[in-house]
């Protein structure tokens, strides 16, 4: 299975090689909940004895003079700016210390900016892309008399989501045909800025064999809507073991009387629990007898299976 594991991480990183950043990609990604730095750069000659106000989201952060090359901080327990010289150009540098979209409420969109204090006209703004990485995931599987259903959940992920899935047969990387692959995402009332979201993979029963099935996914906010955005995810991955289930008939005659109710009962005998889906037929295998979720079976027949 670490074989297997190697040969997904690398699929993921050849699919992101063969990306390019595209110009909405320079101010960079921040991930919520992590430091984040970013850039604002003034063009050589401009202005160059003036006060420079830096703000985010139109609230001022920081005060930087040109000619001192030094920055004042206003709220120094969230941000740090600095200013320094590079070929030429002035840049501000702001680190926010713990990027959190629920400071930025008011606005759908981060944006950081600098305006001069003698016109106040904005020269230089930046926009970075926030995202919450999904974490804790939880996978759970199904097994029913139509196939195997795999769901896996993220409390919370923003902007939106993303599956990728890969799955192994018997240890080996395969394509299983009649499979097919969903996705749901709902807003959540107590933090309506972010999202709860399921992907689901589900695999005929037409198709399944007792074996070893290795599913790897990697779960991702859709922030490009793009393959570079698995980059941002995170990996999970679950082994189901199918195998024939050890089964004994208890109470269970081949004949009964005429109109006596029998109660006959299917018990697993495995050390494990397993996932069975149950049908009931009469001995010559044509008749479908009882309620096909249950292990007990009361019916009233001259015959029923052993």
């Amino acid at each position: 299975m670490c074989g297997f594991h190697e040969k997904f991480i690398n699929i993921i990183w050849m699919i992101l090689m063969a990306i390019t950043l595209t110009q909405e990609q320079k101010c960079g990604i921040a991930e919520e909940g992590k430091v984040y730095t970013l850039s604002l750069v003034i063009p050589p000659g401009s202005y160059k004895d003036e006060d420079v106000h830096i703000e985010a989201n139109h609230g001022r952060i920081a005060r930087c003079t040109l000619r001192t090359q030094t920055c004042i901080n206003l709220h120094s327990n969230l941000y740090h700016t600095n200013l320094k010289k590079v070929e030429g150009s002035s840049v501000i540098n702001v680190t926010v210390y713990n990027m959190t979209k629920t400071r930025f409420l008011s606005n759908d969109i981060v944006q950081f900016s600098y305006a001069f204090a003698n016109d106040y006209q904005k020269q230089e703004m930046c926009e970075p892309k926030v995202f919450f990485r999904p974490r804790d995931i939880v996978c759970l599987h199904q097994i029913t008399g139509e196939g195997l259903s795999l769901t896996c959940t993220a409390e919370r992920i923003y902007p939106g989501g993303k599956c990728f899935f890969l799955l192994s047969f018997n240890r080996e990387m395969s394509t299983i045909h009649s499979t097919s692959t969903s996705e749901s995402i709902e807003e959540l009332a107590e933090m309506p800025i972010y999202f709860k979201f399921n992907c689901n993979i589900f695999i005929s029963k037409s198709t399944l064999v007792p074996a070893l099935y290795h599913f790897n996914l990697s779960m991702y906010p859709s922030i490009y809507h793009s393959n570079t955005d698995v980059m941002y995810g995170t990996n999970d991955s679950l082994a189901i073991i199918l195998d024939h289930p050890k089964l004994i008939l208890e109470n269970c005659p081949e004949y009964i009387e005429e109109n006596k109710e029998v109660q006959c009962t299917c018990l697993n005998i495995d050390t494990s629990p397993i996932n069975v889906f149950i049908n009931w037929f009469t001995k010559d295998g044509q008749t479908v007898l009882g309620n096909a979720k249950s292990n007990v079976l009361k019916v009233k027949a001259k015959r029923i299976a052993q």
